[in-house]
């Protein structure tokens, strides 16, 4: 009895977040992020020390000016991930749970692996998880969606980068 009460309240919170205008902006940016990775840079990850994005299947080359500036997107929003994760830590709101859980999923995902790497794919797969959070903790916060309209681009530009050297 509890735990369908516990679900009904679950659905219905979803439901209420999920509908909300700055979810749908938000999930409308994100799927052309996903779009764009599956495209080109899906199986790419960002290699802290060489500091270059690296595909699983070959090699990138340094000088590719598109890829030194998606490494430095996938920095600057790393960055504001963790300032978002900070604040998912200090949270007092209803969420709570939920929002501790996927803080801890974010600090692994931004931690470089024992090769000094970051897997991008992971970072955005956890974008769609914490998403909602934002704007329950912060629904006036463009710059993030700026931030993230802005790397999708780039990734666009990478991938279209990276064909042409093919």
């Amino acid at each position: 009895m509890q735990n369908e009460t516990k679900k009904d309240n679950d659905v219905s919170r979803q439901r209420s977040v999920l509908t909300s205008p700055y979810c749908a902006y938000g999930m409308a940016i994100l799927l052309a992020i996903t779009g764009a990775c599956r495209e080109g840079c899906h199986n790419a990850i960002y290699d802290e020390s060489k500091a270059r994005i690296v595909e699983l299947e070959g090699q990138v080359s340094d000088k590719d000016e598109e890829i030194k500036k998606l490494n430095k997107q996938i920095q600057e929003l790393a960055q504001k991930l963790q300032v978002l994760n900070q604040k998912m830590v200090n949270s007092k709101s209803d969420y709570d749970f939920e929002l501790k859980r996927q803080a801890k999923q974010l600090q692994v995902a931004l931690r470089p692996n024992a090769f000094g790497k970051i897997n991008v794919a992971h970072l955005e797969f956890l974008l769609y998880e914490i998403f909602n959070q934002v704007f329950v903790l912060d629904p006036q916060s463009p710059d993030f969606y700026d931030d993230i309209h802005k790397l999708s681009k780039i990734i666009r530009e990478a991938k279209a980068s990276l064909k042409r050297d093919k």
